[in-house]
């Protein structure tokens, strides 16, 4: 647990000294994906900040077999989507320039870090069928688990079953996830070498991924309570989430830079 503790300061402290390239780096893109996520919320649901429509509701003027989502709810869903993609794929761009610095120390002067739309789109590609798939080899079987669970009468541990969820998650995520950074550097690695290249540091990666799920979660609780539901609050929930995504792609950056290039932690 102390190593991963070192790991993560080591992440935190990448982003933190060198927060004016930082803030070169990200800054400029996250406020344009932070607008552009507004604006397509405003333009499709008349708010800045959407929820998912978790219960969908429906006409109740038509007949069960004609049932279809309310206007306002495909609107919704339609401005999450839009939402999420914009924020992918801007994260993406960040999370290259980011591990190019790091580990090529490649800088920029200008407003935004240079675009090279191969590079990035194959990021993005590549970070979203890595999250896809661990979602479904991760969410399947706990789900069938918090299903038992519920079905013993034990709903009380329902929530620490979904902690135990997102630790495995970000556990097999920062195991396979050094084929990003690799991308970054247009390199190709197999997901399989990702996998043994960080087999030494499994330990360590299990406490980085218990102290990062706590760390977000802290972080959820934190906005729910201090952010208003308006630009004060949007800008707020992005400013915790641009450091999240920062500290993340360090992460990544600084175990690639340790199990690829055999760098000092």
């Amino acid at each position: 647990m102390l190593n991963a503790w070192v790991i993560l300061r080591k992440s935190i402290l990448m982003v933190t000294r060198n927060a004016d390239q930082a803030f070169r780096l990200s800054g400029a893109i996250f406020v344009l994906a932070v607008f552009l996520s507004a604006a397509l919320n405003v333009a499709m649901t008349g708010s800045l900040i959407v929820e998912p429509p978790l219960f969908p509701t429906f006409d109740a003027n038509t007949a069960p077999a004609e049932m279809v989502m309310t206007e306002q709810d495909m609107r919704a869903s339609m401005a999450l989507v839009g939402g999420n993609l914009i924020f992918f794929i801007a994260m993406s761009w960040i999370s290259v320039s980011w591990h190019r610095f790091v580990l090529l120390e490649e800088v920029t002067s200008h407003p935004f870090p240079s675009w090279t739309a191969g590079r990035v789109l194959r990021y993005f590609g590549i970070a979203i069928l890595a999250t896809v798939g661990l979602a479904f080899a991760v969410v399947i079987p706990f789900v069938m688990a918090i299903g038992f669970v519920s079905a013993l009468g034990l709903s009380v541990l329902v929530p620490l079953v979904s902690i135990a969820m997102l630790i495995c998650f970000y556990y097999l995520f920062f195991r396979i996830g050094l084929i990003l950074p690799a991308t970054a550097l247009d390199q190709r690695m197999p997901v399989a070498q990702s996998f043994q290249d960080t087999k030494p540091l499994s330990d360590e990666i299990w406490g980085i991924a218990m102290m990062v799920v706590f760390a977000s979660l802290i972080a959820a609780v934190l906005i729910g309570m201090i952010a208003p539901n308006n630009i004060l609050g949007v800008l707020i929930t992005a400013l915790v989430q641009w450091f999240m995504v920062m500290v993340s792609a360090s992460l990544l950056t600084t175990l690639y830079g340790h199990c690829i290039e055999r760098r000092q932690l």
